[in-house]
């Protein structure tokens, strides 16, 4: 008997802005899946964020004479979680948060608003 039952390549877990970037590398990659988060719809935390994104040290913010630092970043985002966001998150996005706007750049995403 033939099994007709078909695994997905991959399960994306979430639906918020880091979800959607890993469904859209596993698409890019000819991956069969989909994506699953707790919410009806997708946008996940980002959409609480009002979909602002907080980056330091782009070409973007160079072109408008902005001279800023990860490690700036690092300051603000502890200062405005009032001290509980847990810095090891904090210190691994102030870390990673450059090539993710370069990815974006490389989506056709730009960005205007600082």
């Amino acid at each position: 008997m033939a099994d007709n039952h078909h695994l997905p390549d991959v399960i994306v877990v979430g639906g918020g802005l880091s979800g959607l970037c890993a469904a859209i590398e596993a698409a890019r990659k000819r991956c069969a899946g989909g994506t699953r988060g707790k919410a009806g719809d997708t946008g996940g935390s980002t959409a609480l964020s009002g979909g602002f994104f907080a980056f330091a040290g782009t070409s973007f913010a160079g072109s408008l004479g902005i001279a800023d630092s990860a490690n700036l970043l690092r300051e603000d985002l502890i200062a405005t979680s009032f001290g509980r966001a847990k810095t090891d998150l904090i210190d691994t996005y102030c870390n990673l948060q450059h090539e993710l706007f370069e990815w974006f750049e490389e989506q056709g995403i730009h960005f205007s608003a600082v």
